[in-house]
């Protein structure tokens, strides 16, 4: 018994042979009848064509394999991208409400602290108008040295005794 096809074991025998079983598929082998069938030649022909197809199945099989495995590893890639690109996101906009409430914190505390600048201010300006009527009273009693009591520039005196029955003169300021 000889094969008429043969197995291709390169690229360049592979062409050949294939068209070589292009030609012979595309003319039947054999007739209907029942001693074709079970002739040894067309055995060895049916064989010989059932090896090549399982051999081009497990190629392509293996094409197949190569190619999805090769498509999940870059889908895994891209899911562990967009993994990381939300943690790093999540990560960004939690950092951000942080220095958020820190700087409203800064705020607050900033307020505060007007709030008593606010009330320095004011006890700073009632100072200035003390000064500016002691300076006031020091100038009148400058220009008229014979005045007892020192007046206020609203001319209000109250006259009060403290404790050892002294008199002393205090000023309202309105």
């Amino acid at each position: 018994m000889q094969n008429q096809e043969t197995v291709p074991t390169s690229d360049a025998s592979s062409a050949v042979s294939s068209s070589q079983e292009s030609e012979q598929i595309s003319q039947p082998p054999f007739n209907n009848t029942r001693s074709d069938l079970l002739n040894p030649k067309t055995l060895q022909l049916l064989e010989n064509r059932a090896n090549l197809l399982s051999e081009s199945f497990n190629h392509l099989l293996g094409s197949l394999q190569t190619s999805m495995y090769a498509k999940s590893a870059i889908t895994l890639q891209h899911i562990e991208l967009y993994r990381n690109t939300v943690d790093k996101f999540c990560t960004d906009v939690h950092e951000s409400i942080d220095s958020m409430e820190s700087f409203m914190n800064r705020l607050n505390d900033l307020n505060q602290e007007l709030k008593q600048m606010r009330n320095l201010y004011h006890n700073i300006k009632e100072l200035r108008k003390t000064v500016e009527i002691i300076q006031h009273n020091v100038n009148n009693h400058q220009q008229n040295p014979s005045l007892i009591f020192l007046s206020s520039p609203a001319g209000e005196q109250e006259h009060s005794s403290n404790r050892n029955g002294v008199e002393s003169t205090t000023y309202e300021q309105h």
